[in-house]
């Protein structure tokens, strides 16, 4: 698949450039080329678009599974935070050292992060009880990465039904941070690999702007 794969018809200009590596040097290569990498609200607004418009770009779109810019950090004793990507976070990342396909973190980076805060004990209630949990705990994360309730409420109606799944990166003995991917047509959110081969990423311009003849 390339770039072209994820444009509509009739959009003139290409706003989205696929990446495939390790995220860790897609990042500042994304970056050097005056870009951004795609969020996963930007993820979930480009689904809904192009769900409207072309059941092949839609199907394209699933299956990129893309690393995004936002990112998820776990405490070594079990909470968790997920923070939306900024450029003090991806300039913090690509200036971090990389060990075991993670970025370590001290304690006062961690207390530091903004995002949003799940203690380990609401983690051990919610994860892998039961259906209904999984949805509300799910939902939780999902509303906060969409950061606009219409973008979770267009994302929700293009998958018709309302169940995901969060698969939390596991507790190390250490504090650490990844970037977030996505799977199953956005469906489903987890930490990545940073050093692993083959992963997809999305550029987008850093000035938005789109044509469209439709």
């Amino acid at each position: 698949m390339n770039s072209e794969a994820l444009h509509l018809q009739g959009e003139i200009t290409f706003r989205y450039h696929l990446y495939k590596g390790k995220a860790m040097e897609e990042l500042p290569q994304i970056l050097n080329k005056n870009q951004l990498p795609l969020l996963t609200s930007e993820f979930m607004s480009r689904l809904a678009k192009v769900k409207t418009h072309s059941d092949k770009c839609f199907q394209n779109w699933c299956n990129i599974c893309p690393v995004t810019g936002d990112a998820i950090a776990r405490h070594r004793y079990g909470s968790a935070r997920f923070i939306r990507g900024t450029p003090a976070l991806w300039d913090f990342m690509i200036k971090s050292r990389v060990d075991a396909g993670v970025i370590r973190l001290e304690e006062r980076q961690y207390e530091r992060l903004d995002g949003l805060y799940l203690p380990e004990i609401k983690i051990r209630k919610y994860n892998g009880r039961n259906i209904s949990s999984e949805v509300v705990f799910s939902n939780q994360i999902f509303n906060f990465l969409a950061n606009e309730e219409n973008v979770l409420k267009d994302f929700l109606a293009c998958h018709d039904q309302d169940l995901y799944g969060i698969s939390l990166p596991k507790v190390r003995d250490y504090t650490y941070l990844t970037l977030l991917g996505l799977s199953n047509g956005g469906k489903t959110i987890s930490g990545v690999d940073l050093l692993e081969g083959g992963e997809m990423m999305v550029g987008v311009p850093r000035k938005l702007q789109i044509d469209y003849i439709i």
